[in-house]
C-alpha cells in the first residue's frame, strides 16, 4: 500500500483495543494504521515479484531488501537488489531520505529515480518499498463501515494534502479487529480508478505482524498486474555499510 505495503506492515497487538468502539474518530482510525505500517527496527526479507503483462509471458524476480526507518538511523533508508533472473541481477533501488536511486551494474552507473517510478517496469513503485505517512499526506474525506469477504473493515476516504504523493485521492479497507489495510485503491486527480491493491496474507513474527502477499493491479491495463510474495522475514538490526552506494556497487561484482 502506500508506502508500504512492500514495509511490509508491523502490527504491535497491545495497546489497540480503545479503538474497537462501536464508532471510533476517523482520524485516531488513520493514526493508528500509520504506526501499525511503521518499523521501530531495521527489517530485512528476500521476495519474489511475478510482473503479469497482457499476451506477455510472466516475468519473475528474487530480491532482497533492507529497509531502516528514521526512528533508527535520522533518516528513512531502504536498499533492493535483483538476485535473480541473472540478467537482471545486481540492479540496486537505494533510498537515503528523500533521494532515490537505481544502479545498473552493466554500466555501473547510478541515475536518479523517483518515489513514483516503477521497481523493475512493474506496478510496484519506489515508494511503495517506503514509510506510511497517511495522517501527514493526506485528509479524511469520509467514513463508512463495509465487509472485505469475511473482514469487517472500516473504509476510509482520503484526499491527498500534498502533490509529492503518488495518487490524489485513495480508499482503504482498515480490518476493525487488527487496524490493518487489507485493500487499498489509487484514483487520480479527475478520479480515475489507477490501481488496487489487496493484502490477504500475514504472518505474526515476534510479536508483530507482517505481509507476506500482495497483489498489485493495473486497472488501466487489462491483465496488467504484480503479485509480491515475501519470506525469510528479519527484524535484526543491520550494518550502517548496506544502506550505501559503495555496498550496492560491491554486492553486484
Amino acid at each position: 500500500m502506500k508506502k508500504n505495503l512492500i514495509n511490509i506492515a508491523v502490527l504491535l497487538i497491545s495497546g489497540l483495543t480503545w479503538l474497537n468502539a462501536q464508532s471510533p474518530d476517523p482520524q485516531e482510525i488513520l493514526a493508528a494504521v500509520d504506526r501499525n505500517l511503521n518499523f521501530e527496527t531495521d527489517f530485512s526479507c528476500r521476495f519474489t515479484m511475478v510482473t503479469y503483462r497482457a499476451g506477455e509471458t510472466p516475468e519473475t524476480q528474487e530480491m532482497t531488501l533492507f529497509s531502516r526507518p528514521e526512528s533508527v538511523g535520522g533518516e528513512e533508508k531502504f536498499l533492493a537488489i535483483v538476485i535473480k533472473p541473472d540478467v537482471d541481477k545486481g540492479t540496486g533501488y537505494l533510498m537515503q531520505g528523500e533521494n532515490f536511486w537505481i544502479y545498473d551494474p552493466e554500466s555501473r552507473r547510478f541515475s536518479h529515480s523517483t518515489a513514483r517510478d516503477s521497481v523493475q517496469d512493474s506496478d510496484v513503485n519506489n515508494d511503495d518499498l517506503g514509510t506510511a505517512n497517511f495522517v501527514e499526506d493526506y485528509r479524511i474525506m469520509g467514513m463508512t463501515e463495509g465487509m472485505l469477504g469475511k473482514i469487517d473493515c472500516w473504509i476510509l476516504d482520503l484526499e491527498a494534502k500534498t502533490e509529492s504523493v503518488d495518487y490524489n485521492r485513495i480508499k482503504v479497507w482498515v480490518g476493525k479487529q487488527e487496524l490493518i489495510p487489507y485493500k487499498e485503491e489509487d484514483y487520480s486527480l479527475t478520479g480515475t480508478l489507477m490501481r488496487t491493491v489487496l493484502a490477504p496474507k500475514w504472518s505474526l513474527i515476534e510479536g508483530k505482524y507482517i505481509y507476506r502477499q500482495v497483489f498489485f493491479k493495473d486497472e488501466l491495463r487489462e491483465g496488467n498486474r504484480t503479485v509480491l510474495v515475501f519470506d525469510q522475514v528479519s527484524l535484526n538490526s543491520l550494518p550502517n555499510h548496506l544502506f550505501t552506494k559503495a555496498y550496492l556497487e560491491e554486492s553486484s561484482r
